[in-house]
C-alpha cells in the first residue's frame, strides 16, 4: 500500500542519516584517542586502525539499536508535525495498523543485531585480546617510531630516534638512556642499524657516537667514544591471551551453569530484544498534538531510552553479584517495557473500552 512504501522510504533515509552521523562522531573520537595513545608510546602506530576495527565491530549492536529507535521516532514525529497521522487516522488507520510496517522494517535489523551480539562481537573481542597480547610481546625493534620517546625494558631504558627507515632497519640521531640499579648511562649516536646473529639474537649496532656512564655506589663516571657499539635487543616471550567472559562464544556460555555465565547469556539475548522493544515504543512515543509542540515527546523518548538501557545494565550487575535472581533476571525489565508500550497504545486509543471496540470492529 501507499502508506507502507512511503514509510519504508522515510525510515530507510532516516536510518542511513542517523547511522552515518553516529559512525562519523564515534570513529573520529576513537581515532583521536588512539592517535594520542600512539603518540605517547602506549599503542603501536600500526595498530591504530586494527584496534579501531575491533572496537567498531563490538559497538555496532549499540549503534544499530540507537539508529532503529531514532529513525522510527523521527519518521512518526514528522508525520504528526505535518498533520499526516491525523489524516491517516481519519481514513481508518489505527495505531496498531502501523505495527506491521514497523515490524517489517525492524525485524531484519534486529536479526543483524542478534547475529552481531551472539556470534560476531564475542569473536571480535577474542581476536582483539589476542592481538593486544601480541602487541605486548613485541620486542624493542617493533616499538621504534621516529620522533617519539619510547620506554622499554620495564622502564629501564628510554630511547629516541629522530629518523627511522624500515628498509634495512636503519636509524639516525639516536638517543638511549639506560638504568641498571644505581648505574645510569646515556648513549648518543649519529647512525645505527639492526641485524640478527646466527643464533637468532638481534643486535642494535651504533656508529660514530659516545656513551656517558655513572657508576654504581657513586664510584665515578666515564665517557666513552666509539666508532661501533652493539647492544643486544630485548625480546619477549609470546604472551598467552586471557579471554574475558565477554569474549566467550555463545556456545560455550550455553554449556556453563554458573551465575556469571548465565547472566552474560541473558545480556546477549537482551540486546536484540531491547532493540525490538524500543522500535515498538518509538511509535506511540512520537504521538503528540502539533499545537502543543513536540519537545516533550523527544525528551520523554530520550529519557525512556536511557532509563531502559541503564536499568538493564544495573540489573545485569545485580544478577552477577547474586543480588537479583536469574529468573526473572533481565527478562523482567523487558516485560515492564512491553507493559509500558501496551499502556501507551491504550492511551492513544483513548482507553481500554475504545481499544476493545476497535478490535471488535476489525474482527467483524
Amino acid at each position: 500500500m501507499l502508506y507502507r512504501r512511503a514509510l519504508y522510504r522515510e525510515l530507510t533515509q532516516n536510518a542511513l542519516g542517523v547511522m552515518t552521523a553516529l559512525l562519523a562522531i564515534v570513529l573520529t573520537v576513537q581515532f583521536v584517542r588512539l592517535l594520542g595513545l600512539a603518540a605517547v608510546g602506549k599503542l603501536a602506530s600500526d595498530a591504530v586502525f586494527i584496534t579501531m576495527a575491533f572496537q567498531l565491530v563490538q559497538t555496532l549492536p549499540v549503534f544499530l539499536t540507537i539508529t532503529l529507535f531514532v529513525a522510527i521516532l523521527m519518521s512518526f514525529l514528522r508525520g504528526w508535525r505535518d498533520q499526516e497521522m491525523p489524516v491517516w487516522a481519519a481514513a481508518g488507520m489505527s495505531p496498531l495498523d502501523w505495527l506491521r510496517p514497523v515490524l517489517t522494517f525492524s525485524l531484519p535489523v534486529v536479526i543483524v543485531i542478534g547475529l552481531l551480539t551472539l556470534l560476531v562481537s564475542p569473536r571480535a573481542l577474542q581476536l582483539s585480546e589476542t592481538y593486544e597480547a601480541q602487541l605486548e610481546s613485541r620486542d624493542d625493534r617493533s616499538q621504534i617510531a621516529a620522533g617519539t620517546f619510547r620506554e622499554s625494558g620495564g622502564g629501564k631504558a628510554v630511547f629516541f630516534v629522530e629518523n627511522y627507515s624500515l628498509l634495512g632497519d636503519k636509524a639516525s640521531r639516536i638517543f638511549i638512556r639506560t638504568r641498571d640499579g644505581q648505574a645510569h648511562g646515556v648513549t648518543v649516536s649519529a647512525l645505527g642499524f639492526q641485524h640478527q646473529a646466527s643464533n637468532g639474537d638481534r643486535f642494535l649496532t651504533l656508529s660514530k657516537g659516545q656513551r656517558f656512564e655513572t657508576l654504581a655506589d657513586n664510584a665515578g663516571a666515564q665517557l666513552l667514544k666509539f666508532d661501533s657499539y652493539s647492544v643486544r635487543m630485548r625480546t619477549k616471550e609470546a604472551a598467552r591471551p586471557e579471554h574475558t567472559l565477554r569474549g566467550m562464544t555463545t556456545r560455550a556460555l550455553l554449556q556453563e551453569s554458573s551465575r556469571q555465565h548465565q547472566a552474560e547469556l541473558q545480556w546477549r539475548l537482551s540486546v536484540p530484544l531491547s532493540a525490538l522493544v524500543l522500535a515498538l515504543l518509538a511509535v506511540p512515543l512520537a504521538s503528540y498534538n502539533p499545537r502543543s509542540g513536540r519537545g516533550w515527546n523527544v525528551l520523554i523518548a530520550l529519557l525512556i531510552y536511557l532509563l531502559y538501557v541503564n536499568v538493564l545494565s544495573v540489573a545485569l550487575t545485580l544478577v552477577v553479584q547474586g543480588k537479583w535472581a536469574l529468573w526473572p533476571g533481565l527478562w523482567g525489565i523487558h516485560l515492564v517495557a512491553l507493559l509500558v508500550w501496551v499502556w501507551l497504545i491504550i492511551k492513544q486509543y483513548g482507553g481500554v473500552s475504545a481499544l476493545q471496540a476497535r478490535l471488535r470492529k476489525e474482527a467483524a
